[in-house]
């Protein structure tokens, strides 16, 4: 089954993209959305527009298909980008705008709701200078569910972490932070911190402001 919001048929394609991009210039201000970002979607947007429209002429050779598929290309990436950056996670934008941009609705996940209440599992794997940790869902319950997944409608997790002779005490002591949006996330060290350890913590989290809570934290010796 297709869950990708945008079409695959060009034709199909074409008629949603301009939804799209009409919906986003008429309330990007109203979402928040920079000037800038709305001018980028536009400029790529009237590529493509162009380009379709050549495409559609019965005279086309192989320098316009080359031009549509490449125009097509640009929108696509413009439009997720546009997605993840002012519409995904974007309060501010409401089931009937989402309806509106034929988008598919969320569900709203409350504080504490299935989803960021899910534990963290981890595990890990190493080679020379190099730590892999995969991180899924467990449950409170301690089950941990198959394969490497995040919960359903959770943007990714955190990783909290920092390279300690001791074992910390608080979650504070981990002073560096980087966000991953699907498992593994790779570590990459230098010579110099060969044989120190690493120790690292995990929550979910859909935002700076809608998080879950911390997992045990791990630790892994930097091989």
């Amino acid at each position: 089954m297709n869950t990708d919001y945008v079409p695959k048929k060009d034709e199909e394609f074409h008629v949603w993209a301009t939804n799209y991009n009409n919906q986003a210039q008429l309330n990007g201000t109203r979402w928040g959305a920079t000037t800038a970002a709305g001018d980028r979607l536009m400029a790529l947007y009237t590529n493509w527009q162009g380009a379709w429209a050549n495409y559609l002429l019965p005279d086309r050779g192989t320098p316009t298909t080359t031009a549509k598929k490449e125009a097509r290309k640009n929108l696509d990436t413009g439009i997720r980008l546009y997605y993840n950056t002012n519409i995904r996670f974007n309060p501010e934008v409401t089931a009937l705008d989402r309806s509106n941009m034929r988008l598919p609705i969320l569900p709203g996940i409350p504080a504490g709701d299935t989803g960021l209440a899910e534990g963290v599992g981890s595990s890990i794997s190493a080679a020379i200078r190099q730590i892999t940790v995969y991180f899924f869902q467990e449950r409170r319950t301690g089950i941990p569910v198959k394969g490497h997944h995040k919960p359903a409608g959770v943007h990714g997790a955190e990783i909290c972490w920092a390279i300690l002779d001791h074992h910390p005490v608080t979650i504070e002591e981990m002073i560096h932070s980087v966000t991953s949006t699907r498992s593994p996330y790779r570590f990459k060290f230098g010579e110099e911190e060969r044989g120190k350890t690493l120790y690292f913590c995990i929550r979910w989290e859909n935002g700076p402001d809608r998080v879950g809570d911390w997992s045990e934290i791990f630790s892994a010796f930097i091989p």
